[in-house]
């Protein structure tokens, strides 16, 4: 956790509780706020973090809403990238502002689909390492994407899917939507 991590999460809790004072708010590096509401609004001030200190731009934000668990609104932002995918539930997916579609590719064998990860560390916290060595030993095209980075990418169907271990609710509740 760095300043920067609390400094984010502060900042956008002040902004919530000033115009939705009634909200809830659960944050990654903070405890929960009014865990009771119906509204919730769900925040990873900066995913990645290990990325972040080390001037890798594929860390993120993220950010989401939901209603009685279920998810409203669902945001990744990549600053560095300056690349942000956003949807609201019945409003469709955006990159940058512009109607996202997913992409649709030919029938593809899975074995030839770019499978996403986190990287090794995250699944040995989580004694899944037998997940992550079985799947690099047996599937051709395994790139490691970790954090919201990867996320992104199988939204945009850039990838065939993420595989994550050990992640949060403040790490899927905007891919939830998107």
């Amino acid at each position: 956790v760095t300043d920067a991590d609390t400094a984010v999460e502060k900042a956008l809790q002040q902004r919530i509780k000033k115009k939705h004072p009634a909200h809830g708010i659960i944050g990654e590096e903070f405890p929960a706020v009014n865990p009771g509401a119906d509204f919730q609004w769900i925040i990873d001030p900066i995913d990645g973090t290990l990325s972040f200190i080390r001037g890798i731009p594929l860390f993120g934000t993220i950010i989401a809403l939901h209603y009685r668990g279920k998810p409203l609104v669902g945001v990744i932002d990549h600053p560095a990238l300056n690349l942000r995918t956003s949807a609201a539930r019945g409003l469709g997916t955006y990159r940058n502002g512009k109607r996202q579609f997913l992409k649709t590719h030919p029938r593809i064998a899975v074995e030839k689909e770019i499978i996403a990860v986190a990287d090794r560390a995250q699944f040995l916290r989580t004694k899944r390492e037998d997940r992550f060595d079985s799947l690099m030993r047996s599937h051709p095209h395994v790139r490691v994407y970790s954090d919201c980075f990867g996320h992104t990418l199988a939204v945009s169907g850039a990838v065939g899917a993420t595989a994550d271990f050990g992640i949060r609710l403040w790490d899927v509740a905007a891919t939830q939507l998107l």
